[in-house]
C-alpha cells in the first residue's frame, strides 16, 4: 500500500506545482510533501521488518535441513557412497539447501509483494485514466511477459552452467581427495583431461549464458524504453486535451513503471 501511493502523491505534488496561482497551493504542497515522506518512512520500515522475518526463517529453514540432510547421509549404507560421488554429496548438503531457502522464503515475499502491487497498480490506473490504461494493458503487459519467458531461458541456461561447473568440482574433489590413489596408478594425465573436459563445457554453457544475457538486457531495455515513450506521447495529448492534468500523467508513468518491474519480477 505504501509503495502504490507514492505515484499517486507525486501526482499531487506536480499539480500543486503546476498551479502556482490557484488558491492554497503551497500549503496543499506542503501537506502531499510531508504525506510523502511519511508513506516513505513507513514503507521504509515495513520492507525492513519484511526483510529480516523472510530472511531470519530461512536461516532456520536452511539449518534445519543441513542437520536433517547430513543425518540422512550419514545413516546411508556403505554402498551408497561407493556408488555416489563424495561431491555431488557435499553439493548437495551445500548449495541445493541454499536454493531451497530462496525458494521458499525470498520468493514467496516477493512472489505475493509483485502480485499485489500489479493488481493495485491496475486499479489506479483505471481511476485515473481509463483511455491511457489501455494503452498501457495492450503495450506493457507483453513486453513484460516476453521478458519474463525469456529471462527463464537465460536462467535456464545459468543452471545448467552450474550444473557443469559442479561436475568439473566433483572431479576436482575426488581427483584431490584420493590422491594418493591416483598416483598409484599414474592417472594424472587421465585426470586432468576429465577436468579439463569438464570446464571445456562449462566454458561453453556460461558464453552460450553470456550471450543470451546480453540479447535479454539489451532487448529488453530497447522495449521498455520504447514502450515508455509511447505512454508519455498519448499521454502528452490527452494532457494538451484538458483530458488529464501533468500529475496525473506523471502518477500514470510511474505506476506503468512499477507494474512493469513487478511483471518482470513475477
Amino acid at each position: 500500500i505504501c509503495s502504490l501511493s507514492v505515484p499517486a502523491l507525486f501526482g499531487r505534488i506536480i499539480d500543486s506545482i503546476a498551479q502556482p496561482d490557484k488558491p492554497g497551493a503551497r500549503e496543499e504542497l506542503q501537506k502531499n510533501v510531508i504525506a510523502l515522506v511519511s508513506v516513505a518512512m513507513l514503507g521504509a520500515a515495513f520492507t525492513f521488518g519484511r526483510q529480516y522475518l523472510f530472511a531470519a526463517a530461512g536461516e532456520r529453514v536452511v539449518a534445519r535441513l543441513h542437520k536433517k540432510l547430513f543425518h540422512a547421509i550419514m545413516q546411508q549404507e556403505v554402498g551408497f557412497f561407493d556408488a555416489t560421488r563424495t561431491g555431488e554429496l557435499v553439493s548437495r548438503l551445500s548449495s541445493d539447501t541454499s536454493v531451497l531457502k530462496q525458494s521458499v522464503t525470498s520468493n514467496i515475499s516477493m512472489g505475493l509483494r509483485w502480485s499485489a502491487t500489479v493488481i493495485g497498480g491496475v486499479l489506479f490506473l483505471f481511476f485515473m485514466s481509463w483511455k491511457l490504461t489501455l494503452v498501457m494493458i495492450t503495450v506493457v503487459p507483453a513486453v513484460a511477459w516476453g521478458a519474463v519467458y525469456y529471462g527463464r531461458y537465460v536462467r535456464g541456461l545459468a543452471k545448467r552452467t552450474r550444473r557443469a561447473l559442479a561436475k568439473a568440482t566433483e572431479v576436482a574433489t575426488e581427483s584431490i581427495s584420493s590422491v594418493r590413489t591416483v598416483r598409484s596408478f599414474a592417472r594424472e594425465e587421465k585426470r586432468e583431461e576429465m577436468f579439463s573436459a569438464r570446464v571445456t563445457t562449462t566454458l561453453g554453457l556460461g558464453l552460450k549464458s553470456a550471450l543470451a544475457s546480453g540479447l535479454f538486457s539489451g532487448g529488453a531495455s530497447g522495449a521498455f524504453t520504447l514502450s515508455f515513450v509511447g505512454l508519455v506521447y498519448y499521454g502528452g495529448w490527452l494532457v494538451l486535451e484538458g483530458d488529464i492534468t501533468s500529475g496525473v500523467l506523471t502518477s500514470f508513468l510511474l505506476y506503468s513503471l512499477t507494474i512493469a518491474g513487478a511483471l518482470a519480477g513475477l
